[in-house]
């Protein structure tokens, strides 16, 4: 880093040391989709300095895309491709990060496309397409999250590899030592089948239904091309429907997932809040920070 760098991130380098800042600087991140949550993240890492974004969206914006972002302007976004329409902003946040913008359609790209980047993170993608590019990320020992917002309720998954190193502060008899240690993260095909991590994980925690609800909405999304919505009749008996199949799949009790959480995440679909969006996305940009 130069003496002009250094100035820049001073506050950040304090918290976390020149060493992490010059690896965030040298990081190559892929950012698939740029609704408002996506919004939050590209925030965040770009603020902290990382050293190139690849923005990947085909999409135009649609008035329902305005929903909580903030950097496409909402006078003349509508009908531009998400990224152009958020660059100028998001690279006015910090010149020094190199923007890249994509605008193909994730599933046309190579397994070789996304080996390039040290860290992937899609938001909003559809879980099929999500799979596939987890394998490959695992293969090549790139860091991987994957997020969606639903309304009010979010979600983001991270798969680490299978020897993420980690360092942590162990106190015994007054005395405090830093420690190393690694640690396994499951896949997201591994994650997907609920026995094997409910198995797992059940003494410490109970999974929430929403977990569960998200991958319903998924197999609703496969089965008919599109997000439930309030506005379709019979949307929330077909979620119901899933529900019955997935938990039966799964072996797990009817009320792990109620008619009434179903039918109230149907009504969400694929909808986006603002303060919903500030919350997931800002965790999972930090988290996207500390793993690199």
């Amino acid at each position: 880093m130069n003496e002009d760098e250094t100035t820049l991130y001073d506050r950040q380098i304090r918290l976390w040391g020149a060493e992490a800042q010059q690896r965030m600087s040298s990081a190559h991140i892929l950012v698939d989709g740029v609704k408002a949550l996506a919004n939050e993240v590209l925030k965040t890492i770009v603020l902290a300095g990382v050293g190139s974004v690849t923005i990947l969206d085909h999409h135009t914006v649609e008035p329902a895309d305005l929903t909580g972002t903030f950097l496409s302007d909402k006078a003349t976004a509508v009908g531009l491709n998400r990224v152009q329409a958020a660059l100028g902003r998001l690279q006015d946040l910090n010149p020094r990060v190199k923007l890249h913008v994509d605008t193909d359609i994730i599933d046309s790209k190579s397994d070789d496309y996304f080996k390039q980047f040290n860290i992937i993170c899609l938001t909003d993608t559809e879980l099929a397409t999500a799979m596939r590019v987890n394998r490959i990320a695992r293969e090549a020992g790139v860091l991987f999250f994957w997020a969606g917002l639903h309304g009010y309720y979010g979600f983001f998954f991270e798969d680490l590899g299978d020897n993420f190193e980690y360092i942590y502060d162990q106190t015994k008899d007054q005395e405090t030592k830093t420690l190393t240690a690694t640690t396994k993260y499951p896949s997201l095909e591994e994650a997907v089948h609920t026995d094997s991590i409910a198995h797992k994980q059940s003494r410490r925690h109970v999974l929430s239904w929403i977990r569960h609800g998200v991958f319903v909405l998924h197999r609703f999304h496969s089965a008919n091309g599109r997000w439930p919505t309030y506005e379709q009749e019979g949307d929330v008996q077909k979620m119901i429907k899933l529900r019955n199949a997935y938990v039966e799949e799964n072996k797990l009790d009817i009320a792990t997932i109620t008619d009434a959480q179903i039918s109230h995440l149907s009504q969400c679909g694929n909808i986006s809040y603002g303060p919903a969006a500030a919350i997931v996305g800002g965790v999972l940009g930090q988290e996207i920070l500390k793993a690199n």
